[in-house]
């Protein structure tokens, strides 16, 4: 399973934005400034933290979006979608199923999320649910099976990918599941140097 989609409204410079994704390696480029950390934070927010544990973001007041009249929302959405379901996944995400009974392979996994400020109450809510209804939540030990790593954005590449206990790329060997996979990657490193 992986993420195939991701939409996000009223979010920071996103107004109404959405992006897909492929299976594999996704990279995410483009110029300073333009939303590509904002994208990575709302991921984080939506998914909380039973999937990034410290790396997980607490929503704020300033994560609305400010229109260009200055006028601030007061909710913004994200909206996660996932492909490629397999039968464990669809056993572990169950409240999250989009089930597709003619096509099973083509089932998904989808996982909502809001936030909403009350200017009245100087109080926010928020909520996270799965599949098409908005009344299934989603239990935090099903969010546990989307482990995910958080890299920094990468702002010095020669600092920050250097060799060392602590660097971005012994961080990524120690997070990924197999020693295939770890081996996979030195390889790789090997390779391009």
């Amino acid at each position: 399973m992986y993420l195939s989609h991701i939409r996000i409204k009223s979010f920071r410079n996103f107004e109404d934005f959405e992006v897909p994704f492929q299976s594999g390696l996704n990279l995410v480029v483009g110029e300073n400034n333009i939303g590509k950390s904002n994208l990575f934070d709302a991921l984080r927010i939506a998914l909380g933290y039973a999937a990034f544990g410290r790396a997980a973001l607490r929503p704020q007041h300033s994560d609305l979006h400010r229109n260009d009249k200055g006028e601030i929302a007061t909710t913004f959405e994200i909206h996660l979608e996932f492909t490629g379901v397999s039968k464990e996944d669809l056993a572990t995400f169950l409240e999250c199923v989009v089930y597709d009974p003619k096509e099973p392979a083509r089932s998904l996994v989808r996982i909502g999320y809001r936030w909403t400020w009350d200017d009245a109450t100087q109080r926010y809510t928020e909520d996270r649910w799965g599949g098409d209804l908005e009344e299934r939540g989603v239990k935090a030990e099903a969010l546990q099976y989307l482990p995910s790593t958080y890299l920094e954005p990468l702002r010095d590449a020669l600092t920050y990918l250097s060799a060392g206990r602590g660097s971005r790329i012994s961080t990524l060997l120690t997070k990924l599941g197999t020693d295939d996979e770890r081996e996979r990657i030195v390889n790789l490193v090997k390779t391009t140097n």
